[in-house]
């Protein structure tokens, strides 16, 4: 579609999975695209009537989000879908630097991948029980399983061991086991980036341009709860199950199909 302020022509948007992509037009309108899918548009005329403008271009964000879908805003008059979605949790986790690449900190070193991240068992990797027969990930009685603490450990501002080190906030969802202090789930997908607060320069780059690739925000550790806070809820306390013996969780159901995205080998 072109700008309805000026015909402008922008050429299809960009193919980036689960990537919202903002496109500025010389003449002032604005247009976004999630998941590659058509422009939505407003248009410089909008954008000059608008009693809040920022609000505005919120909302058509959220709407592109959200696939023209959603509850409708009563001050921009749009249709608002929140970041928030339903059967995700919030967790928080850290991930080591493999290059420009994020990557687990277990034995596995398994790379993480822009959007979702689908668990798989690589017990053959972390000594896990060698007795279980193949399973999907997580399973009860292994260690397999999208790992992410309930709230972010204290012992994070005061440094780590691993270096360099990546903090940072996922949505977690699907099959999962459930711990008093964190949990290990099926799907995973990073939505806050964090550097500790003794970062060099060349390492909070390094965590900005990792975030730029996966479509997320990057910012001071001090700033990651609160910038979390945004996307989701971690499991409320009277959801905790039983410290004795952790059951079997259905965080819930993704709001798309797996079978529609690309394999990816995340743990």
């Amino acid at each position: 579609m072109s700008c309805p302020s000026c015909g402008w022509p922008p050429g299809p948007p960009p193919e980036r999975p689960l990537a919202l992509t903002e496109l500025p037009c010389r003449c002032g309108a604005v247009a976004f695209s999630y998941d590659g899918r058509p422009w939505i548009w407003v248009a410089r005329e909008e954008l000059c009537a608008a009693d809040d403008p920022n609000r505005l271009v919120r909302a058509i964000a959220e709407r592109a989000m959200a696939g023209e879908s959603g509850q409708l805003d009563p001050e921009s008059g749009v249709e608002v879908l929140p970041r928030k979605r339903q059967g995700e949790v919030l967790g928080y986790r850290a991930w080591s630097f493999e290059g420009h690449e994020l990557a687990s900190l277990n034995a596995s070193r398994a790379r993480w991948t822009l959007g979702p991240n689908k668990a798989d068992c690589r017990r053959e990797e972390y000594e896990g029980p060698r007795y279980l027969p193949p399973h999907t990930a997580p399973h009860p009685a292994c260690a397999c399983g999208l790992y992410a603490w309930h709230s972010p450990p204290s012992h994070w501002a005061e440094g780590s061991d691993v270096v360099p080190v990546v903090l940072g906030a996922v949505l977690l969802w699907g099959e999962a086991e459930v711990y008093d202090g964190g949990l290990r789930a099926e799907w995973a997908e990073p939505v806050v980036l964090s550097w500790l607060p003794d970062a060099s320069e060349d390492h909070r780059e390094r965590v900005m341009t990792v975030a730029g690739e996966f479509g997320v925000e990057a910012v001071p550790f001090e700033l990651l709860f609160d910038r979390a806070q945004g996307y989701g809820e971690p499991i409320r306390d009277e959801e905790m199950p039983p410290k004795e013996r952790p059951p079997d969780v259905r965080l819930g159901t993704p709001v798309f199909s797996p079978h529609a995205l690309r394999p990816v080998r995340p743990l």
